[in-house]
């Protein structure tokens, strides 16, 4: 009997250390904003703020080595225009780096930077702000890409 309670000792230590991690690295990230100006808002998955005008997100998962900030529904898909979108996705995804553009659901376009943390990493008020305006950099070229696809799409014609 000893032995089993023992392992279940461990494992309750397990399980605490990891969701402590992962509550420090939201407690450090909401810091980090706060310190750098944003008003966020709060929510069971992740914080909400805008910067320039463009809403933005930032996801915590299970995984406390991973951070992503995203742009959500940028543009809507439907029957028109999902082909142009993917290929949007596509030419975006192949030029731009750190961020990744994608259709989650087949509802709208979103744009996501996402990073691996190293064990032990310390998040900077530098890294949260190079992803923010790598995140908006993106978000202003969309319009770029969608005139692009246009023209090639009318010069097919």
């Amino acid at each position: 009997g000893q032995e089993s309670e023992q392992e279940s000792k461990t494992t309750n230590i397990n399980t605490m250390k990891e969701s402590n991690q992962e509550k420090s690295m939201r407690q450090q990230v909401t810091c980090i904003m706060h310190k750098l100006g944003f008003r966020v808002e709060e929510t069971d998955n992740d914080l909400r703020f805008d910067y320039e005008g463009i809403h933005m997100l930032i996801m915590f998962t299970e995984d406390e080595n991973y951070l992503a900030i995203l742009v959500p529904g940028i543009m809507d898909a439907d029957k028109n225009n999902e082909l142009t979108l993917l290929r949007i996705v596509e030419k975006m995804n192949n030029q731009l780096k750190y961020v990744k553009a994608f259709v989650p659901h087949g509802d709208s376009l979103w744009l996501s930077y996402e990073r691996q943390l190293y064990t032990n990493e310390i998040i900077s008020e530098n890294l949260i702000e190079a992803m923010i305006t790598g995140l908006a950099n993106a978000y202003t070229s969309v319009g770029y890409f969608i005139n692009v696809q246009e023209e090639s799409e009318n010069g097919n014609d």
